[in-house]
């Protein structure tokens, strides 16, 4: 239903192997159970597809943020193509922690960090905690949240726009991400 079933059939396949059970491509099960045994195997073939369900979720969300950040990094290059455009760079926010930013856009007087935002808790709350941490550094990068739609964000557009300098939609004309750099 997610469409992460490749995903879930790697994750399944090993799962079932450590548990002990066994996994068709489809199911997983205990082909032979004493009958004293049945609600423990029962325990435990629930518990190894709960395991590769969450796992496979997690795949998927690590693809689709990877296809968000290459999505952005591409559109970044061609807008701001007399800038430097980096990709995955490491900032030291206030809290001396490094930071992995998405994209950085600079010039001799300006520095944007991009950062692509879902509606995902971890996607929202990671970026706003990057964020906070930058606007409370020294000369710390300007922050540009970018997201699909609003309504995408749903509740957490307060908690990201509270912590950007700009909110952008990857919809929005590239005068809007020009503008950022002229100010």
């Amino acid at each position: 239903m997610m469409g992460a079933l490749r995903y879930f059939r790697t994750e399944a396949e090993r799962i079932a192997n450590s548990a002990g059970i066994r996994f068709d491509g489809r199911d997983m099960f205990v082909a032979e159970v004493p009958i004293d045994n049945v609600q423990g195997a029962m325990v435990v073939v629930a518990n190894a597809s709960a395991e590769a369900t969450s796992a496979a979720a997690l795949k998927l969300s690590e693809r689709t943020d990877r296809d968000a950040r290459d999505e952005l990094y591409v559109r970044l290059l061609s807008i701001y193509r007399t800038k430097s455009v980096e990709r995955d760079v490491e900032l030291l926010g206030a809290s001396n922690h490094k930071w992995r930013v998405s994209v950085l856009v600079q010039d001799t007087e300006h520095r944007w960090i991009f950062e692509p935002v879902t509606g995902h808790y971890i996607s929202a709350v990671g970026t706003a905690a990057k964020f906070h941490d930058f606007a409370r550094a020294a000369n710390g990068p300007k922050r540009a949240a970018v997201i699909r739609s609003r309504e995408d964000l749903k509740d957490f557009y307060g908690l990201i726009s509270g912590a950007s300098s700009r909110v952008l939609t990857m919809g929005d004309p590239d005068a809007a991400f020009e503008s950022l750099m002229a100010a």
